[in-house]
């Protein structure tokens, strides 16, 4: 500890001249080094600890001094023009991110966790991370090296539930410190940041309000469950379970206004948290094989809620223009579904037990965007393909909750009741803007019908009403004739009946 003493000792006069001693520089690291050791850190006490803090405090304070000193900037070149950029040696960005690390690893004792935040630190990192992240334009390994053990420091600063340092350290860094750290290209660095957001919520959680806000905290929130997509980053997955598990993450979004850009922010954060629970596959994919949380009843019933909210406002027979005014709405919906959807394939059908309402609202719109049939009319073939439709997709999800749903003796009274048997075997064909339609439409057949006689006298009562629309085969030469006893007779157009 002396020796770490009189390193920093011989650096920091030097640091103050913004012409740092090389020598110096490298003893302080290296002894900083030792630090990451734990028999070293054993080795000392908390009042020598904190010594040490106060010399590392000071050393990170001349260091932005010198920073900011006009001698450390230099012209260089950024974007198309030049600009006026930081430059620090190596040495000094060598130095800085090991008194970072050595606080960071001092920080990691909880009894020192109070103390060290309330020694001063916490300004002075949030000042250096903000000059670093929105100041500056360095790109280099030692500028982000830098940036990724302030960070880290600062998650250590609150790990554990420490509200006291939370409390400093959050008004310092939300939003704009937060918003340009998210923004950089160092996914590393963006990683570590969110952790930081995810332990500051973690010690004082009434700070989660604070991202569900119109303005900084959506945009915050919404690019960093946008790069966990992109990239793949742990934290913000970590960040995005944490928001959906407190008890405080419905009443928020029940607060806030009733718009589509609210519901895909939810919907944004529950596709993250869940992106452990869901599988892609058929139908029939092995519920028990999805590696998974529970699905919080409560959100799926509150989803529910806003698919009766907002299936009915679709312009299924809209003119375009107004199609194309409501895209948002549609978008919206469309992820809602695709959501519960995929929650009744994992565990969330037993939320939705109850939900009478949400089953007729279903069974409502698949009848809206399905044309009446008539006596030769039906397709076995979309003919939609190659136009846009943007509704893509919609009447497969709508299938798959109500055919999840029908596995439940409520909702197969509720088909009979509302016949929508005749819904579901309308929708029996190949669709091109609805794949697996038929196969989803088979399933619900298949559930309705299982141990329910009514359902199953509906199936037995059909009669033949002749074939279906055959024009394509005769465009082919083909002509298909169906016999009063039922059989098919496929012949060549033009040729003579047997």
């Amino acid at each position: 500890m002396e020796g770490v003493s009189r390193a920093l000792g011989e650096a920091l006069p030097s640091l103050n001249d913004a012409a740092p001693v090389k020598s110096a520089c490298e003893a302080a690291t290296a002894l900083f080094k030792n630090l990451t050791e734990s028999s070293f850190r054993l080795s000392v006490t908390n009042a020598e600890c904190l010594r040490l803090c106060e010399r590392v405090t000071s050393l990170l304070e001349a260091y932005v001094t010198a920073h900011q000193q006009p001698g450390c900037l230099e012209v260089g070149t950024a974007g198309n023009g030049h600009e006026l950029a930081p430059s620090l040696s190596d040495s000094q960005s060598e130095l800085g991110t090991h008194c970072a690390r050595c606080l960071r690893n001092l920080c990691a004792n909880p009894e020192l966790q109070p103390l060290i935040g309330r020694s001063g630190v916490i300004p002075l990192v949030a000042r250096l991370l903000d000059m670093l992240l929105v100041s500056s334009h360095n790109d280099s390994f030692g500028h982000w090296s830098l940036v990724r053990a302030m960070a880290q420091l600062c998650g250590n600063l609150v790990a554990g539930g420490c509200q006291g340092n939370a409390a400093i350290l959050w008004p310092l860094l939300f939003p704009t410190v937060l918003l340009a750290g998210t923004s950089c290209a160092d996914s590393v660095t963006v990683n570590v940041l969110c952790m930081v957001v995810h332990t500051c919520l973690c010690a004082d959680p009434s700070l989660r309000s604070c991202l569900f806000n119109v303005g900084h905290g959506r945009t915050l929130l919404s690019q960093l469950l946008l790069l966990t997509k992109q990239q793949d980053l742990e934290w913000p997955l970590h960040l995005g379970e944490l928001l959906v598990s407190g008890d405080d993450f419905l009443p928020i979004f029940r607060a806030l206004e009733e718009n589509p850009a609210s519901l895909a922010l939810l919907l944004k954060l529950l596709n993250v948290a869940g992106s452990r629970q869901f599988n892609s596959g058929s139908p029939y994919a092995d519920a028990e094989a999805v590696e998974s949380k529970s699905i919080r009843p409560e959100i799926l019933l509150f989803l529910a809620e806003q698919t009766e909210i907002w299936l009915p406002r679709l312009p299924v027979t809209a003119p375009p223009q107004e199609v194309a005014d409501a895209m948002p709405t549609i978008d919206i919906t469309l992820n809602i579904i695709e959501y519960i959807s995929e929650a009744c394939r994992v565990d969330g059908l037993k939320a939705l037990a109850d939900a009478t309402s949400f089953f007729s609202t279903l069974l409502g719109t698949l009848r809206r965007l399905t044309p009446a049939p008539t006596k030769g009319s039906h397709q076995f073939v979309s003919e939609e393909k190659g136009k846009k439709n943007v509704y893509f997709g919609l009447k497969r999800c709508l299938m798959c909750c109500v055919a999840n749903m029908l596995s439940m003796d409520k909702f197969k009274d509720q088909l009979l009741a509302e016949n929508g048997m005749e819904l579901l075997l309308s929708n029996s064909k190949v669709d091109n803007c609805n794949p697996y339609l038929g196969q989803w439409c088979v399933f619900a057949i298949r559930n309705a019908c299982e141990k329910h006689p009514g359902n199953q006298s509906v199936i037995a009562q059909l009669k033949r009403q002749g074939s279906a629309d055959v024009s394509l085969l005769r465009k082919m030469g083909i002509d298909v004739d169906v016999a009063d006893d039922g059989t098919v007779k496929i012949k060549a157009a033009g040729l003579p009946e047997d």
